[in-house]
């Protein structure tokens, strides 16, 4: 966030920001949270847990995909269980009103005797987005 939008979003809500990035501001010694959401873009997403599991954050829920690689996720895996850590990546699917309205009925009903289900990335739309090929791929 550059110095205008942070300047503009204090304005706007009341909230001071602390601006310059993640490492900037752990390098302040901040508290150390108990939990933290990474929710930066899909390019920043695996530097962003690396940098607060090695500040020491144990519960961590990131958004999806998680990492670019596959590779970026088996070093998350493997940095977490070695700092006794716990990654969740987000699949927000969960909270749509639709789902929790279907939980609700189900367990009204006595439970799930059968299924069947559609969901859709809209990958017609999700192609034509101005991203990196690295990251619609």
């Amino acid at each position: 966030m550059d110095h205008k939008t942070a300047k503009d979003f204090e304005k706007k809500t009341g909230h001071v920001v602390q601006s310059g990035g993640l490492v900037k501001f752990l390098n302040t010694s901040p508290v150390k949270p108990k939990a933290a959401i990474v929710c930066v873009g899909i390019e920043q997403l695996y530097n962003t847990t690396v940098q607060l599991l090695n500040f020491g954050v144990k519960h961590i829920l990131v958004e999806k995909p998680g990492g670019l690689l596959s590779s970026e996720l088996e070093e998350l895996r493997d940095s977490a269980i070695s700092k006794n850590a716990k990654i969740f990546i987000a699949y927000n699917r969960q909270f749509y009103s639709s789902v929790m309205t279907a939980q609700d009925l189900i367990e009204q009903d006595g439970g799930v005797t059968s299924f069947n289900f559609e969901l859709t990335e809209w990958c017609h739309v999700i192609e034509k987005l101005d991203k990196k090929p690295e990251v619609l791929s």
